[in-house]
């Protein structure tokens, strides 16, 4: 398999030959009250997800309130 490429400490961090790498999808919380999150001590769960070896976070490039889904 061909090596990737080094770019940054981010990416060279989650992308590693051979290796597989998990993340998590942010926001990190559960809200049906609306379509917006709160992001309420957001940050304290990113250093959770961290600290339990998790390699990555994901942000999606859709809205994830979306009713016809």
């Amino acid at each position: 398999m061909k090596p990737f490429e080094q770019i940054n400490w981010g990416f060279n961090s989650v992308f590693q030959t051979g290796k597989l790498s998990i993340g998590i999808v942010i926001p990190i919380e559960h809200y049906l009250n609306g379509p917006i999150p709160t992001m309420k001590d957001h940050l304290e769960k990113v250093k959770l997800v961290e600290s339990l070896g998790f390699t990555a976070l994901w942000i999606r490039d859709i809205p994830f309130n979306v009713p016809s889904f």
